[in-house]
């Protein structure tokens, strides 16, 4: 029984190889689709472009940022700036965390006003940014709205 077992898994996994490896190659044609509008335009071979700054990629937090979003990659960089002034995280985790609490709010916002909204609320020594949005999100799926998350945050600051 066991082997037929083995057999049977040998044989999925055969089938199966194929069809992956397939749908691999379906995410590297040349495009690179904008998540707030919808645009499709042509990336360059070079540039890196993943839901994810990883590290040691050399490209710059506020360029990742600006590709993703569509965004001035100059505004973009100075609100890095400021963010870098205000949290622990390095800017690659702070562009990270933006970029991945931006999609998962469905891109409603300018990514550049999703930051801004962060970088009004009151500042408490040794906070990070991931806490912050860690708490934000379980606000949010409490059923706040983005504001009303934000104000939340802001009164517990104060506490």
């Amino acid at each position: 029984m066991e082997r037929a077992e083995t057999r049977s898994r040998m044989m999925s996994a055969a089938v199966l190889l194929p069809a992956l490896l397939a749908l691999q190659g379906c995410y590297e044609d040349g495009e690179a689709v904008n998540i707030a509008t919808g645009e499709t335009t042509a990336r360059s071979s070079d540039a890196t472009e993943t839901l994810w700054l990883e590290p040691g990629s050399p490209v710059a937090p506020a360029a990742f940022l600006s590709r993703l979003s569509g965004e001035e990659e100059a505004a973009l960089a100075g609100l890095l700036s400021r963010a870098g002034g205000q949290w622990r995280e390095e800017p690659r985790m702070i562009a990270n965390r933006f970029a991945g609490l931006w999609r998962d709010n469905g891109a409603t916002l300018p990514l550049s006003g999703l930051i801004t909204d962060f970088l009004a609320l009151p500042r408490r020594s040794g906070n990070t940014l991931s806490a912050e949005i860690q708490s934000y999100r379980v606000l949010r799926d409490q059923g706040e709205d983005h504001r009303g998350a934000l104000a939340r945050l802001a009164q517990v600051r104060h506490d």
